[in-house]
């Protein structure tokens, strides 16, 4: 915010941009910055240990309607909180420990602190693979194309109408020039045909996306809308 005007400040974002505004006293929203590209979106899986009685997050959701299920979140306005807000809405009863980071989380499952933990494909992954923990379901729209995840199901085969995909972009400052706005765009669009960029995606278990300048704005505000329906 104190660049502005400055087209050589670039800032690197999620949709924790829309969602903080909502939950804390901040002095900006997505609108005091010029978006530039969206670059990729992630979505959220949930895991148990291992020998948790629950197989699928339908089965979790029902379980915490009998008895308050403890589970973890890296942050009251992130994706993990997302994903307790939307198993909320299907019935779901959950008392929610707050953590700095999605490792801390995942520890304390490990730990056994939590029962369950909303955490990305990436962080996840090496623990189902090991067999720490079992996959209930992927919060993605689709299953991920991953030899290790590709047979966890989505929330909403699973019957729930329970979906969280957040955004990855890139914002300049408020009040650059259009000739700089239109640089950035073309330079980072260029850089995502880089095998550097295929790699982030394939390795962060990420979605791709590619949405820029007026585009970007136009989604950004609509994600504003849904998350404001969902921190209400």
């Amino acid at each position: 915010m104190s660049e502005q005007g400055n087209g050589n400040a670039l800032l690197v974002a999620e949709s924790a941009l829309n969602t903080l505004p909502l939950v804390y006293d901040v002095p900006f929203t997505y609108r005091d910055f010029t978006p530039l590209v969206m670059f990729a979106q992630d979505s959220r899986m949930v895991v148990a240990s291992s020998d948790a009685p629950y197989e699928t997050c339908a089965e979790l959701i029902e379980a915490s309607q009998d008895q308050t299920v403890k589970t973890g979140s890296s942050g009251r306005t992130g994706a993990d909180s997302l994903v307790t807000a939307e198993f909320e809405r299907s019935g779901g009863q959950f008392s929610v420990v707050p953590y700095g980071s999605t490792g801390e989380v995942l520890t304390g499952l490990l730990g056994g602190q939590i029962e369950v933990a909303p955490a990305s494909a990436a962080s996840a992954k090496p623990y189902v693979e090991s067999g720490d923990f079992k996959a209930l379901c992927t919060l993605s729209e689709e299953r991920y194309d991953d030899p290790v995840l590709g047979d966890v199901p989505t929330a909403v085969e699973q019957g729930l109408d329970a979906e969280v995909t957040i955004w990855r972009g890139v914002l300049a400052p408020d009040g650059i020039a259009p000739v700089q706005r239109d640089y950035w765009i073309d330079s980072i669009l260029e850089a995502m045909e880089s095998d550097t960029y295929h790699d982030y995606i394939r390795d962060d278990l990420l979605i791709p996306a590619v949405l820029a300048g007026e585009e970007f704005e136009e989604y950004l505000a609509e994600h504003d809308e849904q998350m404001a329906e969902v921190f209400q």
